[in-house]
């Protein structure tokens, strides 16, 4: 667990591309293309597109990546990394870390079961359009056809659809994701392409952000945990494991206990400080149960299980120090 002044998350990188920055090496360029890669294209003036959608729904995406490395792939500690390499898209790379054996890389190149497990959630997700499924049945193949709720039915892998359906995690970063862009009336499309951009994996016209922006309702499920990637800004922490620490949590003040051994001891052992104004990046779990009459899930308590990093938050002095004296 890392203590920083940056606001950065560490696991999501912004780098220049090699094309951009003009800088090259014999080696190091053809090891960046062997890594996985696919482009996220958000459609629209990206001079006008809001940072806080990216954010928001490239954090969704990543969410996704790990859950289906989890499901679908090794369940081995990856990174994901942005880099930008022209105005409006961004190439995301999945980062085999190197305890991964290589024999296991194809499992994340364009095709393999943990990038494929994003493509099919993006399929289900656009199929359904924010409604639970009419119809889920098991052909004889293995298969598995999803009929909607307007008669129209789409074939996927067994491992794929249960993925999506019986997945509250990523059913929940999918809503994320288009709850972000819908927020955003800059961005027109969204669209997922290969590394070279010449074939389109998924497309998401603007017109169907707001039914993908909702979760479908269950048919009988009550209750449901979802693990979020987030900046979370410290109230007040507790020094007692047993004891809820009060943060910050998209705009909504909450309790959360704090179970990440991790910085526990750090806090024990080191004494590492904290106060009011420092971020902490972390993974939160959060469990909901569903209100019939809203229609909708609502959290009920929460979880810090994972922290990234500590971000400090700069005192008087070095904001002085940064901006001049007043």
């Amino acid at each position: 667990m890392a203590t920083t002044t940056s606001r950065k998350p560490r696991a999501i990188v912004a780098n220049p591309s090699p094309k951009a920055s003009g800088k090259a090496t014999k080696s190091k360029p053809e090891r960046g293309r062997d890594l996985p890669e696919f482009v996220l294209k958000y459609a629209g003036k990206p001079d006008a597109i809001n940072a806080s959608t990216f954010l928001e729904s490239l954090s969704a995406v990543a969410t996704i990546l790990h859950e289906a490395n989890r499901e679908l792939g090794t369940g081995d500690p990856v990174d994901v990394k942005i880099k930008a390499p022209k105005p409006g898209s961004f190439v995301v790379h999945l980062i085999i870390d190197p305890s991964i054996a290589d024999h296991v890389a194809s499992l994340f190149k364009i095709g393999g079961s943990v990038i494929g497990g994003l493509v099919g959630a993006l399929k289900i997700w656009q199929h359904l359009k924010g409604k639970p499924p009419k119809a889920v049945k098991t052909e004889g193949d293995g298969t598995v056809s999803i009929q909607n709720e307007s008669g129209a039915t789409i074939i996927e892998s067994k491992q794929i659809a249960q993925f999506v359906l019986n997945n509250s995690t990523v059913t929940f970063n999918l809503a994320r994701t288009f709850s972000a862009l819908d927020s955003d009336p800059n961005v027109v499309a969204f669209e997922m392409l290969d590394r070279d951009e010449k074939k389109k994996l998924a497309d998401v016209p603007r017109a169907e952000f707001p039914a993908l922006s909702v979760s479908p309702a269950p048919a009988d499920q009550q209750k449901r945990e979802i693990t979020v990637r987030a900046p979370l800004n410290i109230v007040k922490p507790s020094f007692d494991e047993k004891l809820k620490w009060e943060l910050v949590y998209n705009g909504n003040r909450i309790s959360a206990l704090v179970s990440d051994t991790a910085l526990n001891l750090s806090i024990d052992r080191e004494g590492e400080p904290f106060r009011k104004g420092d971020v902490l990046d972390a993974s939160l779990r959060i469990k909901q149960e569903y209100n019939a009459t809203l229609k909708a899930f609502l959290n009920k308590s929460y979880e810090v299980f994972k922290v990234h990093a500590h971000i400090v938050a700069p005192t008087k002095r070095d904001q002085k120090t940064l901006f001049g004296a007043s």
